[in-house]
């Protein structure tokens, strides 16, 4: 395990205690989550070692990984997930002019990366675990990487976006890879992250049950300020974002721990909906948002 006592984005000390969250997922044991007093990034403490973490990923309900809905919980994640996908390719044509050559860092098992390619976009992505990697390899008909090294072989400015859709709080080295980013990427290119957002309305009544923060899977957990810090200090600059509302629902579901009562189903949709609200009338942050940056030096 690895103890955390420096913020990744800005280095301040000492890092303050936030809360204690269990993962109920696999192991059933505590973490800390420790704040940055400066930029307000949330840290997942002692970390397992990063080539010790796939153990935390080897359960079933592991949804993002699944190929085929079965449980109810599944079937909700892929009615979601497809609806989204067609959003967040809008999200990207608002940006762009041209068809783009795309990097998906963190394709898992290739849907958006084969919508992208689909509509004539140039498609490469980025998994590092095996079995998804191998779908998503036979799903695009492209090949997928899947070590850092590989990244950092492209030639300078060869993309014209990479998104993360809920990948960058999984990321080890996030200062490493955002520094890999700014040197494939095109000048004015487009840098995509979506993320959970610990400041919401759903994280605020679920507190330490929220399963946005997902430990410790999720190593890092960001606010809109959090997120912004670490895009500045490595050349981006945040020029929109937009909300996901779907993941206000989703989350709110996995909060529920018993989600198959009427009741926890019904408090859920509850809950989501008020996040949402709250995240129209600028009350709270939207439960999840996706961010564009665009490159700047």
């Amino acid at each position: 395990m690895i103890n955390i006592y420096k913020c990744i984005i800005c280095k301040e000390e000492p890092l303050v205690v936030y809360s204690k969250v269990r993962d109920d997922l696999v192991s059933g044991k505590i973490f800390t989550l420790c704040k940055c007093k400066k930029c307000e990034l949330l840290h997942t403490t002692p970390l397992p070692e990063e080539d010790q973490m796939k153990i935390f990923y080897q359960y079933q309900g592991y949804i993002s990984h699944a190929e085929k809905p079965v449980a109810f919980m599944e079937k909700v994640y892929f009615f979601i997930r497809n609806r989204m996908i067609k959003k967040k390719i809008g999200f990207i044509k608002k940006h762009l002019e041209e068809k783009p050559k795309i990097l998906d860092y963190g394709c898992g098992t290739g849907e958006f990366l084969k919508k992208c390619i689909e509509k004539g976009w140039y498609g490469h992505g980025f998994e590092p675990d095996k079995n998804a990697r191998k779908i998503s390899q036979d799903k695009t008909k492209t090949n997928i990487i899947n070590r850092q090294a590989q990244l950092n072989e492209f030639s300078s400015e060869q993309f014209d976006v990479i998104t993360l859709w809920h990948v960058i709080e999984h990321v080890y080295e996030p200062d490493k890879t955002m520094i890999c980013f700014n040197n494939i990427l095109k000048n004015n290119g487009l840098l995509v992250i979506a993320v959970p957002n610990y400041e919401s309305y759903d994280a605020g009544y679920y507190k330490e049950s929220w399963a946005g923060f997902d430990v410790p899977r999720h190593l890092h957990h960001f606010n809109e300020k959090s997120l912004k810090s670490l895009g500045n200090k490595y050349g981006f600059e945040l020029i929109d974002k937009k909300p996901l509302i779907f993941d206000s629902f989703f989350v709110s579901l996995m909060s529920e721990k018993n989600y198959k009562s009427p009741i926890n189903m019904i408090r859920a949709a509850t809950i989501g909906f008020i996040s949402n609200l709250y995240g129209l009338f600028k009350m709270k942050p939207y439960s999840s948002q996706v961010y564009f940056f665009k490159k700047n030096r």
